[in-house]
């Protein structure tokens, strides 16, 4: 099988959102919990306990977090769009080869095997598909270029059994 594709600062955008959200979020979730919770200690030393003035400062924190953490996104998400270059190695045309010994990715300029044992997992959007070589690495494909009824389900059951075994 193999599937011709053009990587796009939107679609490289779109990986590292999913990265980013993914891996980042639940830690960044804990973390301000564990802030919050000491904040409200802090605050409420030494004073009667009142369960809906605990109530109401928790949930300034949270929004408070909550508008920091969109703007260091949405920041964030600006210089990762910016960032490759347009006539670099991410953002060009290139075709993925599917083999019985692994992925094949060729560009203009390269040509590279990669085995079905360093595919560490197949993760799956509404618009992509992820090979994952590394917890912050993969094969970007969009399921734009997978035309037909039922193609990208093909292809995801493929991968997917090319790597299990």
């Amino acid at each position: 099988m193999e599937i011709k594709v053009n990587i796009t600062r939107e679609d490289f955008l779109a990986f590292n959102k999913y990265v980013l959200l993914r891996s980042k979020l639940k830690s960044g979730l804990a973390i301000v919990t564990v802030f919050n919770l000491l904040w409200l200690i802090v605050l409420n030393y030494n004073k009667p306990f009142d369960p809906l003035i605990v109530m109401i400062e928790l949930i300034i924190f949270y929004l408070a977090w909550g508008v920091l953490i969109l703007i260091m996104y949405m920041i964030s998400f600006y210089r990762i769009r910016k960032m490759p270059d347009q006539d670099g190695s991410i953002l060009r045309e290139r075709t993925y080869v599917i083999l019985d010994e692994g992925i094949k990715e060729v560009t203009t300029s390269s040509e590279t095997l990669f085995r079905w044992n360093g595919i560490k997992k197949v993760a799956e959007t509404n618009d992509y598909v992820y090979l994952f070589t590394d917890r912050i690495a993969a094969f970007i494909i969009p399921k734009r270029y997978l035309k037909g009824p039922g193609e990208s389900e093909r292809f995801v059951e493929l991968l997917k059994q090319k790597i299990s075994g």
